[in-house]
């Protein structure tokens, strides 16, 4: 069914509009038919330029085809150059590479550009029309394979020659630190020994004999091969460390020196202590492989030098086969290049001939198209057109009584039917816009009553403002609080409020400030107060901290609210917590005449007023808080100008006993370098250090040594020595400064200490017995925990009473109180006579402490260095 027939069927019987006079098939067609016929033979046109548009297309198309066969064998070309200069350039990476896994993947590298460059060689060769040209490139392409995997292979055989090397140089690192170890112990003792002699020979003066020289004299012979041994092999090491990695010119030098270096190594061992000599000529027999044996530094080098300079001629040899492959190859890109200049100009010929027929053609069918939109368009679509036009601009107009006039049978016949249609709609569109306006009237009802919700908000903000405007520009709590009650009273729509503030002194509730109320309902109010827990609809808020509403007072238990506010009237009211960070602050109330809850937004503004009556209440506090703090602060001010002053008058005399105490303190530092603290305080607290100067005294002097101590620190590492010597040490040491003994010197494991002077003490060889006996005892303990771990050690002791001169001696950074003499000399020569556990006492020193201690006589005895026999004793223990 077409569209004509629908409108018609939507008119009315005894329409205006003219009955149709029937017209033969042929001249009823519908303007798409004709236009379509109209089409038909502009299109024949354009048929026939697509038919010259194909041909040319095909005829470029052939040409196109020659191209592209010619392009991929140019680019193939140009790859084989980009893949050779590719190799080149990684070539060089492989001869630096020194690690195995780099060295892999540079080989990785080169094998997949050397497969790239093969393959493809392989695909241009099946290209037969270059065949010839591609001849002269395949063996470059070869040469230059052959020569990577060369290359490949002496990189190969450098790697592993310098990780022997690197392999070497460490075996050389551990033989030389062991070489260190073996001989560091032995000159380490013998430091030790040397140092001993000469301290000993230094305090000994102008009595030190001939023996302590002549053994001093053989210990410095015994480091000397010690130390040119150490040196030797040291020497050595860093030769055979430096041919490891030298060049041409250097390493014949090395060889030579590392020859010479070698026969000084095969004498020094004779030269050496008995049980040191195998272990050296060990060391030396390891490091004699690295320099002439199979292992030789030098001969590992030179192979590797080898290697590199055939790696270097590889490389330059690849350079020049890549030049070579790039010159072939462009010659075959240039023949590519002039077979495609060729087939380009072809396609180029062809274009402009298609290119003229196609104008031809365009220029017909736009003669075609002229002629009918002139004869058919003009004269019929758009005269009927027009008459429909001026009908739709009258019902736009506003005349939509005129019906509007359409004839014939075409598709404009239907749309001036549509267009009548839509005349009629109009019409009804009228109708419901009158309605519309009846809703727009209500709409703006509605408006009205938003608006004056809005108007109701403005106000609250306005009065929030206002609020935080006098709390934040008085301290003044009364106008405050007057301020914040008013306007929740105003914006709550009640008649009266207050505020409340809770008093921690008497826990109650008192009224600050109304509004709405007389003074009969304030003094009411005041009079009986609101105390916390009596359940009124107060206590019942700031319990719960939340707001507490009475809708009707009348309906509700008349305890929860003040008789006051019963006789006044009041029907309703609502209590808003004041929540503090401490504490509950107070309470804010209105009240109504009319029974009802308040809507919940009212009580949330009151919520917000009720926190700035917090904030004014506390910022009140605060205030009194820092008024009363500045009083006081003004009291402790003069308090302490009055404590100024006399701390004043104090400080002269205090400046004085300062004085005097640091010059103490100072005296004090200065004897405690060289005396037991007790004695040095005894010497401060005396005023008086002249005692510390040169003088005469008899004395009780002791010295005690460790047996075996030289055996052992000829095998034990120099940490077991140090730890041994501080349990030593720490075990005596404190025993010394219980006697008030005087300790001279540490001479390793040796010791020097001498009673009645700086002090004297009348019982001086009575405590010097004691310590004694206990320094043996105390020894003797620990000689039992140093044998678990196998080490033999004991302990002797020498005493000898008799005149010494003592004194300060040394220089201004270093200060030491000693004491010289024969009784020093004779203590001395009875501790290295004593044995283990033995203390040896001269005969003197034995009368003085007859009863107090059992003793052996041990006659009399020669002792080294001395001229005459002397009387010996040894102490057994005491009574």
């Amino acid at each position: 069914m077409s569209a004509s027939s629908v409108i018609d069927k939507s008119l009315p019987a005894g329409s205006m509009w003219p009955t149709r006079i029937p017209r033969p098939a042929w001249l009823s067609l519908g303007v798409r038919a004709r236009l379509l016929f109209a089409f038909f033979g502009i299109s024949g046109f354009a048929v026939l330029a697509a038919g010259a548009g194909i041909h040319a297309i095909r005829q470029v198309g052939a040409q196109l085809d020659r191209v592209d066969a010619r392009v991929p064998l140019t680019l193939a070309s140009l790859e084989l150059s980009a893949s050779a200069e590719r190799i080149i350039a990684a070539a060089p990476a492989l001869l630096a590479a020194t690690e195995r896994q780099r060295r892999a993947d540079v080989t990785a590298q080169l094998a997949a550009e050397a497969a790239r460059l093969n393959d493809t060689l392989r695909d241009l060769e099946a290209d037969r029309t270059q065949f010839p040209l591609l001849l002269e490139i395949r063996p470059f392409v070869s040469a230059l394979t052959a020569n990577i995997a060369a290359l490949e292979n002496a990189a190969a055989r450098r790697s592993a020659v310098n990780e022997a090397i690197a392999a070497a140089r460490r075996d050389v690192f551990q033989i030389s630190a062991e070489t260190q170890r073996l001989l560091a112990p032995t000159l380490m003792v013998l430091d030790s020994q040397i140092a001993a002699l000469v301290g000993a020979a230094r305090h000994a003066g102008p009595v030190a004999d001939g023996d302590a020289e002549q053994q001093l004299a053989s210990l410095i012979e015994q480091r000397r091969p010690n130390e040119s041994a150490k040196e030797l092999f040291a020497a050595a090491t860093d030769m055979l460390i430096e041919a490891s990695t030298t060049d041409e010119l250097r390493l014949p030098v090395l060889v030579f020196q590392l020859g010479r270096a070698q026969r000084n190594l095969d004498a020094t061992p004779a030269r050496l202590d008995a049980k040191l000599r195998p272990m050296f000529e060990e060391q030396v027999d390891k490091l004699r492989t690295f320099i002439d044996g199979p292992n030789a530094m030098a001969a590992a080098r030179k192979q590797e030098l080898a290697l590199i300079a055939e790696a270097e001629r590889h490389l330059a040899e690849n350079v020049g086969l890549s030049a070579q492959l790039t010159a072939a190859v462009d010659r075959l890109a240039d023949a590519a290049k002039r077979d495609i200049g060729e087939a380009t100009r072809s396609a180029v010929s062809v274009q402009r001939v298609s290119t003229r027929v196609l104008a031809a053609l365009v220029a017909l069918c736009l003669l075609t198209s002229a002629a009918i939109v002139w004869l058919y368009v003009g004269r019929n679509i758009v005269r009927r057109l027009t008459d429909l036009n001026d009908g739709m601009r009258a019902i736009a107009n506003g005349k939509l009584q005129a019906p509007v006039e359409a004839g014939g049978a075409d598709e404009i016949s239907a749309m001036g039917r549509a267009v009548e249609i839509f005349r009629r709609n109009t019409l009804e569109r009228d109708a419901l816009l009158a309605e519309r306006e009846q809703a727009a009237s209500r709409l703006e009802r509605e408006v009205e009553v938003r608006t004056a919700e809005l108007a109701q908000s403005v106000a609250e903000l306005r009065a929030l403002g206002e609020v935080s405007q006098a709390v934040n520009s008085t301290i003044d709590l009364e106008t405050v609080l007057a301020t914040i009650v008013a306007k929740a009273v105003q914006l709550s729509g009640t008649e009266a409020g207050s505020i409340y503030v809770f008093d921690d002194a008497s826990h109650a509730f008192q009224l600050r400030s109304t509004y709405g109320m007389d003074d009969s309902q304030i003094t009411g109010v005041r009079d009986a107060p609101i105390r916390m827990g009596d359940a009124t609809i107060v206590d019942e808020a700031t319990v719960q901290r939340r707001p507490v509403q009475i809708a009707d007072i009348r309906a509700d238990d008349i305890s929860r609210v003040h008789a006051a506010i019963l006789r006044a009237g009041f029907r309703a009211l609502l209590a808003i917590p004041l929540p503090g960070t401490e504490g509950i602050v107070g309470a804010l109330v209105v009240r109504s005449r009319r029974p009802g809850d308040l809507p919940k937004a009212t009580v949330e503004l009151l919520q917000t007023f009720a926190a700035h009556s917090v904030l004014a209440i506390q910022n009140a506090r605060l205030f009194e808080e820092i008024t009363r703090k500045s009083g006081e602060l003004e009291t402790a001010m003069l308090r302490i100008k009055a404590l100024h002053d006399e701390v004043r008058a104090l400080n002269t005399s205090l400046e004085a006993k300062v004085r005097a105490q640091v010059g103490e303190l100072e005296r004090f530092g200065r004897l405690r370098r060289f005396l037991a603290p007790q004695l040095a305080q005894a010497v401060v607290s005396a005023g008086d250090e002249r005692i510390l100067e040169t003088h005469r005294r008899e004395i009780v002097s002791l010295f005690c040594d460790l047996r075996g101590f030289t055996a052992f620190a000829e095998v034990a590492e120099p940490e077991d020595i140090m730890a041994l010597l501080a349990e030593y040490h720490g075990a005596v040491g404190p025993l010394i400064r219980k006697h008030e003994g005087t300790l001279d010197r540490f001479t390793g494991d040796g010791m020097m200490v001498f009673f009645n002077d700086p002090l004297p003490c009348p019982d001086a060889p009575q405590r010097a017995v004691q310590l004694a006996i206990e320094m043996r005892d105390a020894v003797a303990h620990l000689a039992r925990g140093w044998a678990k771990r196998g080490h033999n050690l004991g302990c002797g002791i020498g005493m000898a009473q008799g005149y010494a001169t003592l004194g300060r001696i040394g220089f201004e950074d270093r200060i030491d109180y000693t004491a010289i003499g024969a009784v020093i000399n004779l203590a001395a020569r009875l501790c290295a006579q004593a044995s283990h556990g033995q203390v040896l006492a001269s005969g003197r020193l034995a009368a003085a402490v007859d009863g107090l201690a059992k003793v052996e006589p041990l006659g009399e005895l020669t002792l080294r260095g001395m001229s005459r026999p002397v009387s010996v004793i040894n102490l057994i223990g005491l009574r």
